[in-house]
């Protein structure tokens, strides 16, 4: 089944957002490339006017083309599931081991803030260590310029609706016995902010049950 109507449109927000982030680092790089230019002038004395504009134009039709491509993408939800990832299977382990379950909603080739947490956090070998933190990850990716199986597309749609999935990244904390405790975005700090934010879901949820 696919996500319609408001995740869709939350989609399209998503991809707004991501776009004007773009834009912005866009103009960041033209006005660091004018001012290298003009010390460039003041050392040599050799006028370099051309050159700036030159290297400008090159710089917004690159970012312009980028943000083309992203804009002009079709808003229908698409997703793959790495070889680490299996759901049934990480959520039988996270039982069997008496862990937190991580299921990570990644816009894998589209968002940024998806991307930092991916290789900031997820991609450390740091945050493998089970002797520091014990938890079970589940990455859920959802593309927007690959294809995969029907079956992978099918379940990950399924679990965005279930676990009402309106931003990416989102990360959905679950007991082992599957129980939603919280959840929680990109965060920035890597391994260690990330993982001292999952624990404080995962005590704060431990406090209320003793209460």
């Amino acid at each position: 089944m696919r996500l319609v109507g408001l995740e869709q449109k939350n989609r399209r927000k998503c991809v707004n957002r991501e776009t004007e982030e773009l834009w912005q680092l866009a103009n960041h790089y033209c006005e660091r490339n004018a001012v290298h230019v003009a010390v460039a002038d003041r050392l040599s004395g050799i006028p370099s006017l051309i050159y700036s504009l030159l290297m400008k134009s090159m710089l917004r039709e690159f970012c312009i083309f980028c943000l083309g491509a992203v804009i002009s993408i079709q808003p229908v939800l698409s997703c793959a599931v790495s070889d680490d990832t299996n759901f049934p299977r990480s959520a039988a382990l996270a039982k069997n081991t008496n862990r937190p379950l991580l299921l990570a909603f990644i816009g894998t080739d589209w968002s940024i803030s998806s991307l930092k947490l991916d290789r900031e956090v997820f991609d450390q070998a740091e945050f493998a260590d089970d002797s520091k933190y014990n938890f079970v990850l589940c990455k859920l990716h959802f593309y927007q310029t690959q294809e995969r199986f029907p079956e992978i597309i099918r379940q990950n749609e399924e679990l965005a609706t279930q676990y009402k999935v309106r931003e990416f990244p989102t990360v959905v904390v679950l007991n082992p016995d599957g129980q939603d405790l919280g959840r929680l975005g990109y965060v920035p700090g890597g391994v260690k902010a990330f993982a001292a934010a999952v624990n404080a879901i995962v005590a704060k949820s431990r406090q209320q049950e003793q209460n």
